[in-house]
């Protein structure tokens, strides 16, 4: 099936919100000692509106609004031990629950390895809470593979 994928614009962040909640939702009953579940409407639209303004990065969006996908530049300075590097960082990625399963995040995904790749970014990461096993498998499909991981424990 093929998916319409677009730039999200101010006038779509409404259409954007049941997706932002719904990951929202799984992170905070995870882990709701690390994420809010009591996020109000108006720091959606900030959180939006800041990354649609990005200059270095984009929001995309399914066309019906079933599914988004938060983008930005990441720029790493060189260090004694590391190369200097510019490259693209998938920050956050929605599908509503009706729609997953239907390919929407792999179109959005492979619409955001083309803009990175035109931007001439030539490596992208992203990270994903470890109970989240749909977006592990995304990730793995997309072709990434684990690079640094980051482990956590309560005190």
């Amino acid at each position: 099936m093929s998916h319409q994928i677009r730039l999200a614009g101010p006038s779509d962040i409404e259409a954007l919100m049941p997706a932002a909640k719904a990951v929202q939702d799984l992170h905070s009953a995870a882990y709701p000692d690390l994420y809010r579940a009591d996020l109000a409407d108006e720091n959606w639209h900030t959180h939006f509106q800041k990354s649609m303004k990005d200059p270095h990065g984009f929001v995309l969006m399914e066309e019906a609004g079933r599914g988004y996908l938060i983008a930005e530049r990441i720029v790493k300075a060189e260090t004694f031990f590391g190369q200097a590097s510019i490259h693209g960082y998938l920050q956050q990625i929605s599908v509503v629950e009706a729609a997953q399963g239907q390919g929407i995040a792999t179109a959005l995904v492979e619409e955001m390895k083309r803009r990175f790749r035109a931007a001439g970014y030539s490596r992208w990461t992203a990270s994903h809470i470890a109970t989240n096993h749909a977006s592990a498998a995304l990730l793995r499909k997309a072709g990434a593979e684990p690079f640094l991981v980051s482990l956590s424990a309560t005190l």
